[in-house]
Parts: structure tokens; sequence; C-alpha cells
């Protein structure tokens, strides 16, 4: 009501939306119909939303734009709009009455996740933005794939069997697996039945996140030719002094770039009384954990490279695909965590790789922050993610402090350590601050900062005592 209030000044398209769309009343009803179906499909295969016939979406003047819908009959257009949408949906249509006329108003739900809508006549539409766009089947599995509906990952590929696996990268999975879970019941399981109860293997076949762990590299490029990562390190932005094209399974993978980026990645001692802290440039537990998420929540469908740019001030990390739908740098420290590849991600948790319930994001910030370094960066667009950690400064102070409360028991979160971050060059902070800092709204904020208010007191108080 109020955009049909605004309609003197701005015609109908103005407002449409990827959940809005306005429709004029056509002379033949049966016309009007067919718009419907097409339109139901299109809000089905996306977000759901809703249609308003009855009005001109290029009219500037109320009078104008609002035609009004005439000679209708309601029953009809519910049952030939479930008749005629394949799989059939059910939608709620109501009666708007306006000065000018009736309008009709055509809520769509969101479609299953899983299911691609059509008309009865073979018509595939999504609503992308302000308009209904063809769909074709591959592109609707790429869209559902990149926002994590479906597993792209747990797909079976039919012509792969068990005599296509490497023996080494089989051995290289129990060694890790014995390695990260000494006491797993899986370490006593013959070899098949290991990869079975991984769900590596499904009867005689192989899943795609199987080929990923225990492929070789000729099967690997064959097979996945975008599952690539490219390291760079460079000390001038100018010039690369190394360059590797990786195409390995997971494990040897991983493997692989550890031994790259610690030759490049130098250590700093602080001596504490009777201990030391060693501060590498990249901790290896944030540098690991952001290559695994990389690797984890990455786009198999879409072409590109996971790319590692190492330089001695920072290092980024790089995936295409962006963010699964509801997760943004501003949220992904508290969203519920979300994977896009579920059965990849089920596999390396089996294996102790990784969390599933969202400690991951605490494995990148939390040994950064311990050694006073700055906070990880997180950017995202439609199709890239990017991860920054940072070389080029820490604090002593804050490493050393750190340091000695946990030897004494203390447990520091990461609430905590990104209030100490900010505070170690800030005399103060609000709520409202902290609130965008930690990632949390204002009352959780509050209660955070109301909880762990010590802390930073104790932390100049030490501060002044080490100066005096």
């Amino acid at each position: 009501m109020r955009f049909l209030d605004r309609l003197d000044n701005e015609p109908a398209n103005v407002f449409e939306s990827d959940v809005l769309e306005f429709k004029p009343w056509l002379s033949d009803v049966k016309d009007n119909l067919v718009d419907a179906v097409e339109l139901v499909v299109s809000f089905a295969n996306a977000n759901g939303g809703v249609i308003v016939f009855g009005v001109k979406d290029g009219v500037i003047g109320r009078k104008n734009a609002i035609t009004g819908c005439e000679k209708y009959d309601l029953d009809v257009w519910r049952r030939g709009i479930y008749q005629d949408v394949r799989p059939n949906v059910t939608v709620d249509i109501e009666e708007l009455q306006v000065p000018e006329g009736t309008l009709l108003l055509v809520r769509v739900p969101k479609g299953l996740g899983d299911v691609v809508y059509g008309t009865s006549g073979g018509v595939y539409k999504i609503r992308i933005g302000k308009n209904s766009m063809p769909l074709s089947p591959d592109k609707f599995q790429s869209i559902k794939v990149a926002e994590g509906v479906i597993d792209w990952s747990a797909e079976i590929v039919e012509e792969m069997t068990l005599e296509d696996l490497s023996p080494i990268e089989i051995a290289r999975l129990k060694n890790t697996l014995k390695a990260r879970k000494p006491s797993s019941d899986l370490l006593g399981l013959s070899d098949i039945d290991l990869l079975k109860a991984l769900g590596i293997v499904r009867g005689d076949r192989i899943t795609r996140a199987g080929i990923l762990f225990l492929c070789d590299e000729s099967s690997l490029r064959e097979r996945f030719p975008q599952h690539e990562v490219i390291y760079l390190y460079q000390t001038r932005e100018t010039e690369i002094e190394m360059r590797a094209n990786l195409k390995l399974a997971f494990l040897g993978l991983l493997e692989r770039l550890a031994d790259l980026i610690n030759s490049h990645n130098p250590i700093r001692t602080i001596k504490i009384g009777l201990f030391h802290i060693d501060i590498p440039s990249y901790p290896e537990e944030a540098f690991r954990e952001a290559i695994l998420n990389a690797l984890c929540h990455r786009n198999y469908l879409e072409e590109g490279s996971i790319y590692i740019r190492h330089t001695p001030r920072e290092m980024v990390v790089s995936n295409p695909g962006g963010f699964i739908s509801g997760i943004t740098p501003d949220n992904i420290l508290v969203h519920e965590p979300k994977q896009r590849n579920r059965h990849l991600a089920e596999i390396l948790e089996k294996i102790g790789l990784v969390e599933r319930a969202g400690i991951g994001r605490r494995r990148i910030f939390v040994p950064m922050l311990s050694l006073g370094k700055r906070a990880p960066y997180y950017e995202a667009d439609e199709h890239t993610v990017k991860l920054t950690l940072y070389n080029g400064f820490f604090d002593e102070r804050m490493a050393t402090f750190v340091a000695k409360k946990q030897r004494e028991g203390f447990e520091f979160s990461l609430d905590h350590l990104l209030l100490l971050s900010y505070m170690r060059e800030h005399p103060e902070i609000d709520v409202a601050t902290f609130s965008k800092i930690c990632q949390r709204p204002e009352g959780g904020a509050r209660d955070i900062l109301e909880r762990v208010s010590l802390l930073p007191i104790i932390y100049w108080k030490e501060e002044e005592k080490r100066k005096e």
C-alpha cells in the first residue's frame, strides 16, 4: 500500500525486486493466467515472492498506473496455477480493494531447495533481481550448489571404481586419522570398511569427495581440473619469487602447502622469565584452517583456482564461490556454520582435521590475536571469498600477557581477545563499537563487556608494573 501511494511520483517498476513484481491486467483473462504461472515458477525457483496484478509497471501517476482486475474467477486461478506448475505449487491469492479497482496479490512460497520448477509446457525460469530469467537444469543445479542446498561433493561418479584409488593416498588418510584421532574405532577397520564408514565408498562406487581425497594427480587433472591451489610467494608486489600450481589429493596438498609456507615463515622468540614464546610470522594453526576452509567451502562448479598469496606482511587466501546465503563478512564470527560441501566437511571432521561446530573460525582468529597481531579480515562478493592474515606488526606486550595468563590457567575466548586487541590501542570502548567488533547485537555485546570488564584493567595494571 505504501508503494501504491508513491505511484504519483515514481513508476511501479522502481519498487520491484527479487520478491515483488507488478503486472498490468490484460484484456484476455487467459493471458493473465499464463503470465501468473510463469512468474510463480520463477519465484518458486528462487526465494518466493508476491505478484501484484492490476498495476502497470512503467507509468507515473496512480490513476493511470492502477488498472485493476476484472472478469476473473479465483477458484479457476488457484486450480490453474496448481495444475500448470510442475511439481505442483499451492499459492495464496488475495483480493485487495483500492479506490481505482481490485488488485490480485499472488503470494508464492519458496520452493523446495533441491527441486526445479517448470510449467506444464516446459518453461523453466528463475527470479534474479527484477527479472525472470530462463533456467536450464544445469544452471539450476549450479545455483543450488552455490547456496549449499545440493551437496556436490556427495554425488557418485559412476565411471570411477575402487581400482582408481591411490594406495599411497589411502595410507596417508589412515596415518592422518591415527595422528589426529588415535583412539578412533575407525582405525580397527579394513581399508574398504574404513572408506565405507567415511562415506567415500558407496556400494562399489566413489563419491566426488572420495576422488578429491584418494586419487592421484593424473586422475584429478582429468576428472576435476578446477581442483587447483596456486601458491605465490612475493617479497615485492611486482615480482613473484616462488609459484607452485598444485593439483594434489587433499591430504598431500595440505602437507605440501605447509612445507611451502613454513619455508618462508620466520619465527621470533620472546623470553619471559624461565620460558619463552615462539612468534611465527603466520601461526600454522591459522593458515592451515584458512586453507582447509577454502578447500571445503569453494564452489567446485565454478571455474578458477584457490589462490594463496604470501608476502612478509600478509597472506591472502581466496577461493571461488561467495559465502552461502545468510553469511557475510559482518557476521562470520557468530553465524551458525553452513557447509557448501557437507560430505567433504564430514570426512574432514571424522579424520580430525576440522570441527563443524564453528570452531574453525576460532582456530584462525585466536592464534593471530593471542600473539598481538592484527585481526584477520574477510572480504566476499558473489563469486569469491578472500581471507587476509596480517604479519607486519605484533604487540609484544599483549603476546606476553596472554601467554602468562594461559600458563596460569586462564582461557581466553575470542571475545576476550577481540576486546584486548582493541583496548591496546584505545583507552576506552563503548557498547556500539564492541558490537561491531564482536559481531553481536548490542545487548549481547553489553553482556560480554560486563562479564570481562576486569580483563583490560588487569592488562593495563600489569603493563604499568612492567614499566616500573
